[in-house]
Parts: C-alpha cells; structure tokens; sequence
C-alpha cells in the first residue's frame, strides 16, 4: 500500500508539474511580444521537452509497474499454490496414514476375533465331541455295569439252583441199607465232586466272565477318567487361551481406542489445519481480487490519465500550431515592418545626415557667434585700458 500512496503521490506530482508548465506557457503566450520570438521558441521547445519527458517516464513507469504488478501476483500465485499444495498433499498423506492404520487395525482386530471365534467353536465342537464320547462310554459302562449285575444274579441263581437240586435228589435216593447209603453216599460223593467241579469250572467260568467285565469296566472307569481329566484340561487349556485371547483382545481394544483417540486429536488438528489453510487460501484468494480491483483502478486511472495526457498532447500540439501560425504572422509582420524600418531608416539616414550639416553649419555658426560675444565681452570689460592707451 506504501508502494502504491508513492506512485499516486509521484503521478499527481507530474501532472501538478504538467498543469504549471500548461499555464506557464499560456501565461507565456499571453504575454508574449512582437519581439520576444527566442523567448517563445524556448518556452515552447521546454514544454515539449517536459512533456516528452513526462510521457515517457509515464510509459515507462506504467510499464514497470505492470510488470511489477504481473511478477508478484505470479510470485504471490505460486507460493500460494503451492503453500496450498503442500498442505493439502500433507493432509492427505495423513488422511492416508490414519485410514492405512485405521483399516490395520480394523483388519487385526477383525482377524483376531474371527480367530477368536474360530477357536472358540472347534472348543465348543471337541466339547460335544468329548460330551459324546463321555456320554457313550458312560452309557457303556452302565450297559457293561447292568450286564455284569444280570449276570451276578444268574451266577447266585445257578448256584442256589444246583444246592436246591443236590439237596432234593439227597432226599429223594435215600437207601434202606447202610451199605447201600455208604455207596449211595461214596456215588453221590463222587457225583457232587464232579458237579462241584463242573459247578467250580462254570463258576471260574462266569468269575473269569466277572473279571473281564470288571476289567473292562475298570478299563472303562479308567478311560472315563482319562478322558475327564483330558477334558479338563482341554477345557482349563481352552479357557486360558479364551482367557488370554480375551485380554488380548481386551488390550487391542484398549490400544485401539488409544490409538483411536490419537488419530482423532489428529486428524481435528489436521481438520484445523485444513481450516486455516482454507480461511488463508480465502484471504488470499480476497487478497487477490483486491489487487485485481486495485490493478483495475490503477489501469482506470493510467487510462484516464493517457486520455488526459493525449488530450493535453493535443491541446499543446494544437497551441504550438496556433504559435506557429501567429509566429509567422508575427514573422511576416516583422519583415513587413523591418523592410518599411528599412526604408525608414534610410530616410532617416539622409535626414541625419542633413541635420548633422545643418548641425555643423550651426555649430559653426554658434562658434562664430561665440568667439564675436567673447571678444564684445573682453573689449566691455577692458574699456579703463583702452582709454589709457588711447591717452
């Protein structure tokens, strides 16, 4: 703005000048004489001069200033450009970065959940497995549990059957005769052993049967226990990793949210930034259409003051053939006048020459007469010695 109050003050300046050189020369021209040609002719190639001079300095200051003009606004143009570019690529570079993180995040978070829940349901389908199979080895523990009571109580029932039995046929054979009951006995003797140990084998039969199952039932108790303490610890592993996975999805969240809260702090100072740099693109943008008005105005005002300057050209071009044409009226009037001067001068020359005889006649004369009164004179006053003479 200092710039600009300068030019303005320098531009009035020069057409103050231009206005005082106007009037001078009118004021010239109206008090010029007959006889003042060189002080016209250099009044007149002065103003011209100075308004040579005054329209190439404007010209040349016009000129500079537009290209002054045009070098800031593209210097100014260009930095803002590309102060706005770099700011703007700045912001989306961080954009960038937080949405690149963001998705990262996301992407760990929703893996480690889907992975989560993966794990989560094989857990749960080993669990109905390990249910399964629980249940059907309990079902087969009480089916081998229930078979073994069946075959107990047919076991006690085959036993008291045959002591029922050896019990009656005692009663129904019994012999008259001792000697027949001796052989009786001694038969029935060898009869029980031999049932004894039929009855002995087919109870280490169902005793060697009994222990199978009971084997295989403690086989089964066994396994069963195997498989719940199995189980559990499957299920205690399960919920430590369910446990860990859960703090660890706890601490991501966490760390997300954390994170989160940063890529908010920055990405409102990145809006912020994107606000300022938009309210200063704006200044700059009104800063600019000011200029344009300024360059406008500046323009209009060269403009008007080319017309002006053209006009005063004009006006003086058109004075100066006005000065010229009077000039060589002037001119042909002096000639007029010098040529009858010239006449008259030589008539005054022989009447000069006339009057200065006639003025030597009568100085003469006058000499004449001066020398006669002087001797009048000295006689009047000397007349004691001319009488002493004469006596």
């Amino acid at each position: 703005h200092e710039f600009w109050d300068a030019r303005d003050k320098i531009n009035h300046s020069r057409l103050h000048q231009a206005e005082l050189s106007r009037s001078r020369w009118e004021a010239a021209c109206r008090e010029v004489l007959p006889g003042d040609d060189p002080k016209l002719a250099e009044l007149l190639e002065s103003d011209l001069e100075d308004s040579r001079t005054c329209e190439a300095l404007l010209d040349t200051e016009n000129s500079e200033l537009l290209v002054q003009l045009k070098e800031e606004l593209h210097e100014n143009t260009a930095d803002h450009e590309h102060n706005s570019g770099d700011l703007i690529s700045e912001l989306r570079k961080l954009k960038q970065v937080y949405e690149t993180r963001c998705s990262n995040k996301d992407k760990e978070a929703t893996e480690a959940v889907q992975k989560f829940q993966q794990k989560l349901e094989e857990l749960h389908v080993a669990a109905c497995k390990k249910d399964d199979e629980i249940g059907r080895l309990q079902a087969e523990a009480s089916a081998s549990t229930n078979k073994i009571l069946v075959l107990e109580g047919k076991l006690n029932e085959m036993h008291s059957l045959d002591k029922a039995n050896d019990i009656q046929s005692l009663k129904v054979g019994q012999p008259e005769t001792h000697k027949h009951k001796l052989a009786f006995l001694s038969t029935i003797q060898s009869e029980e052993a031999g049932n004894s140990l039929e009855i002995i084998q087919e109870n280490a039969d169902h005793g060697a049967i009994a222990g199978d199952f009971r084997a295989e039932l403690r086989k089964l108790k066994q396994a069963y226990e195997t498989l719940s303490s199995n189980k559990d610890k499957e299920i205690s592993a399960a919920l430590a990793v369910e446990d860990f996975l859960l703090n660890k999805l706890l601490r991501m969240d966490k760390d997300n949210a954390g994170l989160l809260k940063i890529k908010e702090v920055e990405a409102a100072q990145a809006n912020e930034a994107a606000q300022k740099l938009q309210q200063t693109v704006e200044e700059l943008q009104v800063a600019v259409r000011n200029k344009d008005d300024e360059i406008g105005t500046l323009r209009a005002e060269v403009g008007h003051l080319k017309i002006k300057q053209v006009e005063a050209a004009q006006k003086l071009q058109q004075n100066v053939e006005e000065l010229q044409v009077a000039v060589l009226n002037k001119d042909n009037k002096i000639g007029r006048l010098q040529a009858e001067a010239g006449i008259l001068n030589i008539k005054e020359v022989e009447s000069v020459q006339k009057l200065q005889q006639n003025v030597d006649v009568l100085q003469v004369e006058l000499r004449n007469k001066d020398d006669g009164n002087c001797r009048l004179q000295a006689e009047a006053a000397n007349p004691e010695k001319k009488d002493e003479f004469k006596g």
